[in-house]
């Protein structure tokens, strides 16, 4: 099963065979679980110079079962590109980056929450 996969209830559908028939259909349903987190990120103000420093934050929140899942946060701005590494617990987790402003050629800036494989859980834009 992806470790990405989403916490929540998921159906099968069966059917099992006789000789010559279908004795029994139907569908099941079953449970599965994995990472669910809400995020949010904030930028200490809205407009920026060039020279400026951003402090991006993110917090995160597990509103899932699973905990102690190593993850990472990434942001992207320009050439600016940083990871922080984290584990997910029931405590929510809140992340600082220092996104230096060098120049206007990118609008947004892009963040996410991975595992350290690679795999996102969480891709935004703001």
């Amino acid at each position: 099963m992806p470790e990405d996969i989403d916490e929540r209830e998921y159906y099968g559908h069966h059917h099992l065979y006789g000789k010559d028939t279908v004795e029994l259909e139907g569908l099941s349903a079953f449970y599965v679980y994995g990472v669910k987190i809400e995020v949010k990120a904030i930028q200490d103000k809205k407009l920026y110079c060039l020279g400026d420093v951003m402090d991006f934050t993110f917090i995160i929140k597990n509103t899932g079962s699973m905990v102690d899942i190593p993850l990472k946060a990434v942001v992207s701005y320009n050439l600016y590109l940083e990871e922080q590494d984290f584990v997910l617990s029931d405590v929510p987790v809140e992340l600082h980056f220092q996104v230096p402003i060098e120049s206007f050629g990118v609008p947004r800036i892009s963040y996410s929450v991975e595992f350290l494989s690679g795999r996102a859980i969480y891709i935004n834009t703001q």
